[in-house]
Order: C-alpha cells, then sequence, then structure tokens
C-alpha cells in the first residue's frame, strides 16, 4: 500500500524533500515505515524524543497502524534561545 510522507522541519532540510511516496506492506505501523525510512534517509534522527508523527494530521504513536492513502507527517520539536 502507498503512503504518502511528507517532512517539515529538520527533517526537510536533511533530506532535501518535501515529501516522498512510500510503499509498505499492509498492517504496517510506523515503527514499520521507519524502518524503511532509515535505509533511504540514513542521516534523519527518527529516533529522537523530538521527534512526532502526525498521521492525516493528528499526533500518532509508533504503534499506529497504517492504511492505504494515509498521510504521514513526520515533525522534529526542536528548541532555540
Amino acid at each position: 500500500m502507498r503512503i504518502t510522507l511528507k517532512f517539515s522541519s529538520l527533517f526537510k532540510t536533511l533530506s532535501g524533500v518535501d515529501l516522498d511516496i512510500v510503499d509498505v506492506s499492509d498492517g504496517s505501523t510506523i515503527e514499520q515505515l521507519v524502518k524503511i525510512l532509515r535505509r533511504k534517509y540514513h542521516d534523519l534522527p527518527f529516533d529522537q524524543e523530538q521527534t512526532f508523527y502526525f498521521v492525516n494530521h493528528k499526533v500518532s504513536k509508533r504503534d499506529q497502524v497504517l492504511k492505504e492513502g494515509d498521510e504521514v507527517m513526520i515533525f522534529q520539536m526542536s528548541a532555540g534561545g
């Protein structure tokens, strides 16, 4: 099934793209999606506590099961001073 992946903030800068279309197996979770993305985007900090995942504009946990056509946005909070 196909998932639309949108990058924002740091992820957008490091990946060099705004969005990607990713094929995942039926019943895949965000955690499984992250494993695929680690292989494709080696330098992105997926494991940091400040990384949040939104599925169809709702905050989701890494065990969220994805469905065909879902839109996943990866966002990282950053602090500044």
